[in-house]
C-alpha cells in the first residue's frame, strides 16, 4: 500500500514513534512450511532480525521503489488515528525457532531487494499479458 500511495502523489502519514521487526512474508512462509512438515507444534516466534522504526524503514522502501520519501509525513501515533491500539515496542525472542534449524530470515535490506524483484516481475508479467490480450 505504501508503494501505491506515495507512487500515486499521495502524502502518507507513518508512526514515527512504533518500532518492530519487519518480516519478510516468504520467510514466515518457508519457515511456517518446515515446522509443519517436521511436525513441530507449540507456539514459535518469528520475525525478521533488524529493529527498525516504522517510518525509516518507510523511507527504505520510498528509496529502494525510487519513490519521493518527501511524501512520508511522520506522526505520532496517538495523532494517526489507527483502527485498533498499536504498541509502540513489539520485539519477539525467535532464540526458539532459530534453534530447530529454521533458515535465518532476511534482513531489511534484503527482504526489500527481493520485494522490489517480485514487483518488477508483477509489473512485467502483467504487462506482457496485457500486450498478449490486445487484439492486433
Amino acid at each position: 500500500r505504501l508503494v501505491g500511495r506515495v507512487a500515486a502523489g499521495e502524502d502518507v502519514p507513518i508512526p514515527a514513534d512504533q518500532r518492530g521487526t519487519p518480516t519478510y512474508t516468504d520467510d514466515l512462509a518457508r519457515a511456517t512450511l518446515f515446522l509443519v512438515e517436521r511436525g513441530h507444534r507449540g507456539t514459535f516466534h518469528a520475525t525478521g532480525p533488524e529493529r527498525i522504526d516504522r517510518f525509516s524503514l518507510a523511507r527504505k522502501v520510498c528509496s529502494r521503489f525510487g519513490l519521493d520519501a518527501r511524501r512520508l509525513i511522520p506522526k505520532p501515533t496517538c495523532e494517526l488515528g489507527q483502527a485498533a491500539p498499536r504498541p509502540l515496542r513489539v520485539f519477539l525472542d525467535c532464540r526458539k525457532i532459530r534453534a530447530v534449524g529454521t533458515e535465518p530470515f532476511r534482513g531489511v535490506d534484503a527482504g526489500l531487494e527481493a520485494l522490489y524483484a517480485w514487483h518488477a516481475a508483477e509489473a512485467e508479467g502483467k504487462g506482457s499479458r496485457h500486450r498478449a490480450a490486445r487484439p492486433s
